[in-house]
């Protein structure tokens, strides 16, 4: 029930983030992009995982976390490739309207359209530890929430990915 709802929020957030961003006056775009948030606090319900293990890691600069999520993203997307593609499909159909398209390019498309910084580079993140990264990020609590956890190695490429984009 809880994906269902989730599916749902991204939906309305493919659908109204664009006009609620744009003009702050648009009740209904604000009023859908409420729930999709109330929804993706449900969903949170269910946990985490890498995505937030990583913007974890990179919050040691004082970078917004939700940034730092939409950045991290599309490489967990990636990851997931292969072991969660029902799912994945859902993402990008609930993001794109196709299910022809990748999730991690689905949400990489919504980050462009949106004009939101999409690598750590264009943040001004400077550190380069990636056996730190990838240690912590492996060592965090929100992978207990992951249907795949990913290695220590399956991070320091996610973060090797981030820090040259």
């Amino acid at each position: 029930v809880l994906e269902s709802v989730a599916i749902d929020g991204l939906r309305r957030i493919a659908s109204y983030i664009e006009r609620a961003t744009k003009d702050g006056q648009d009740r209904e775009a604000r009023w859908h992009m409420q729930l999709a948030g109330l929804q993706g606090g449900m969903a949170i319900y269910k946990g985490l995982g890498p995505v937030h293990a990583i913007a974890n890691t990179l919050g040691d600069e004082g970078l917004h976390h939700g940034v730092l999520c939409s950045v991290a993203t599309p490489p967990v997307l990636r990851f997931y490739e292969g072991k969660l593609d029902d799912r994945l499909k859902c993402v990008a159909l609930a993001l794109s309207g196709s299910a022809n398209i990748n999730a991690d390019k689905a949400v990489e498309n919504l980050i462009d359209r949106l004009e939101l910084p999409n690598s750590l580079k264009k943040l001004g993140y400077q550190n380069r530890d990636l056996e730190n990264m990838a240690t912590d990020a492996f060592a965090s609590y929100f992978n207990k929430a992951a249907r795949h956890v990913p290695s220590r190695d399956d991070y320091r490429m996610m973060f090797a990915e981030l820090l040259d984009r």
